[in-house]
């Protein structure tokens, strides 16, 4: 459909998927991101072996927890993963036994406030434990859009 449209408006291209075939067209592809989870995967994977992303095993009702307890508290969700701090070993033993996990980044080492000038309300400052702790991917194998963008570009 974007494809069509894009012919429609009378804009080409010389590499990516091919406007009636789909093939990939290009030195730099697969271009759909379906097609790169194998590229993801990897990178995932560079991550957690450096120690800046780890498997999270928070069920989604403990995740709801944390939020309604934030709610609850009048503050901000913050959630908090105990399985930060588990060696590769014990996520790897996990994995293994079939549980599901997402990718968190590591964040709890940043420790900082996030200061940005606003155009209504002039300079605005906020710490970075309001932004909790983000996942890379609902499951393994499966990317997030805003990790998948970063990784997109970075790759092409």
């Amino acid at each position: 459909m974007v494809i069509q449209e894009l012919q429609w408006l009378g804009i080409n291209w010389d590499e990516g998927p091919d406007s009636k075939t789909l093939a990939d067209l290009g030195p730099y592809g697969p271009y759909r991101q379906s097609k790169r989870l194998d590229i993801y995967l990897n990178i995932a994977n560079e991550l957690i072996e450096a120690g800046k992303a780890y498997y999270c095993f928070l069920t989604d009702d403990e995740l709801e927890e944390q939020r309604e307890a934030s709610a609850i508290g009048g503050r901000p969700t913050h959630l908090v993963s105990p399985y930060a701090d588990w060696t590769l070993a014990q996520a790897k033993a996990k994995l293994k036994e079939g549980a599901r996990a997402v990718i968190r980044f590591r964040t709890s080492a940043l420790v900082k406030d996030y200061v940005f000038q606003d155009l209504v309300r002039g300079e605005t400052k906020f710490p970075q434990i309001w932004l909790g702790i983000s996942s890379s991917s609902f499951g393994v194998m499966e990317c997030l859009y805003t990790i998948s963008v970063v990784l997109l570009t970075i790759t092409l």
